[in-house]
């Protein structure tokens, strides 16, 4: 009848993808059943742990940079769409959801890093990580050694911006020191 074959039309909710496919072509279906898992990717969404120090410094709407793995030499860009107002106990972390407009070539599941630019500082001191002993009571503080007359001296110096490759060093050292 005309009111069964209405029923075999499958009309999705939103425009998408199949990302799964349930059924088999001819199958009897039982009301209700699922056909195929849709979807979205017009945008998609990128979620990081952020370590809570650096609350203060994620903005709403903030660009962000995506490198992605499984895209080498193809960045993404996306912006700040929510920051998650809860700090996980266990890591001190926080989460920030990060939207990216979708294209072709992105499908949900990838491992993506993340950099958000916080600020820009000219003529800041910046010094390998490996070169701050820290004792992990303060983050913004550390240790660094410097040769004076041949000899190492133990400074402590306060911290801004890290980064994985340099940390911003904002007092205790000079510029033109040598650091062990």
């Amino acid at each position: 009848s005309g009111q069964q074959l209405s029923r075999t039309q499958v009309r999705a909710p939103f425009a998408g993808r199949v990302a799964k496919r349930l059924r088999d072509a001819g199958a009897m279906l039982a009301p209700g059943a699922p056909l195929f898992t849709l979807v979205d990717d017009s945008t998609l969404e990128f979620k990081a742990p952020v370590p809570s120090r650096d609350l203060a410094k994620m903005k709403l709407g903030a660009p962000v940079e995506l490198g992605i793995d499984a895209l080498p030499g193809a960045p993404v860009s996306g912006r700040i769409a929510r920051i998650e107002p809860l700090v996980d106990e266990r890591s001190r972390s926080f989460q920030v959801v990060v939207e990216v407009p979708g294209r072709a070539d992105l499908v949900g599941g990838l491992f993506a890093r993340a950099a958000v630019r916080v600020g820009e500082g000219e003529g800041a001191l910046v010094v390998p990580p490996a070169a701050l002993v820290r004792d992990g009571t303060d983050p913004a503080r550390a240790e660094v050694f410097v040769v004076r007359e041949g000899k190492a001296e133990k400074l402590q110096v306060e911290l801004g911006v890290e980064a994985p490759d340099g940390i911003q060093v904002t007092s205790g050292l000079a510029a033109g020191d040598a650091i062990v």
